[in-house]
């Protein structure tokens, strides 16, 4: 891509969120940081209102321009959601293509509709959540010695807790000191400290006293 392009295709992203740190940029075009530098000083004295400054981030003031198409905040949060489903099975062009056009989604919202939009990209579903859950219980914990059963629970979007009840507490610590070294739980544990604490912060040991059916 020559600087021409380069710098025309900079600008999209500036608007698409709210703030943009140089290494996004850099990592994006595969450019260094200071050529990156050197391209937000071009747009700057070319007219177009960039704030912000190295090390921190750069923005574009809100409403500086008005693209020709434009999206309501559902239409545009039904096309971030989708994303996920499309990382998870589509092609390496396809996907980048897909990519390409949500920068341009984003860059049509307003400053609060981005931080919305930023959000929702970055929270799993339920179903993902499930599935990953399954994974974790066919190919670790129902092999594990002691394992009894388990309840995944739901408070909110943001909000889980997985309860896994174990013959005895050493049965639970050698669950624990297993799972590190087993990539399912790691893809599980991920998932997990997105949406709570990770599994060094989020895991406690109880002892049942009793139990009602």
């Amino acid at each position: 891509m020559n600087r021409l392009s380069r710098l025309m295709a900079i600008q999209p992203q500036l608007q698409a969120r709210r703030v943009v740190r140089a290494k996004d940029i850099a990592e994006r075009f595969d450019i260094s940081l200071r050529t990156v530098y050197r391209d937000i000083r071009a747009l700057q004295d070319a007219g177009i209102p960039i704030s912000g400054e190295a090390g921190q981030g750069y923005y574009l003031i809100d409403g500086f321009t008005l693209p020709p198409v434009s999206f309501t905040e559902e239409e545009a949060n039904a096309l971030v959601t989708a994303e996920k489903f499309v990382l998870a099975n589509a092609e390496g062009s396809f996907i980048e293509q897909y990519g390409n056009a949500l920068i341009k989604i984003r860059s049509v919202l307003r400053g609060q509709q981005k931080d919305r939009t930023d959000l929702l990209s970055s929270r799993i579903s339920s179903a993902e959540l499930q599935a990953a859950s399954a994974q974790l219980q066919e190919e670790f914990l129902s092999k594990q010695p002691g394992y009894l059963q388990r309840d995944l629970l739901k408070k909110s979007e943001e909000e889980y807790i997985d309860i896994v009840h174990w013959a005895s507490h050493s049965d639970a610590q050698q669950a624990m000191q297993a799972a590190p070294q087993h990539e399912v739980c790691q893809a599980y544990f991920g998932l997990m400290a997105t949406v709570g604490d990770g599994p060094e912060g989020g895991v406690s040991h109880f002892s049942l006293l009793s139990s009602y059916r």
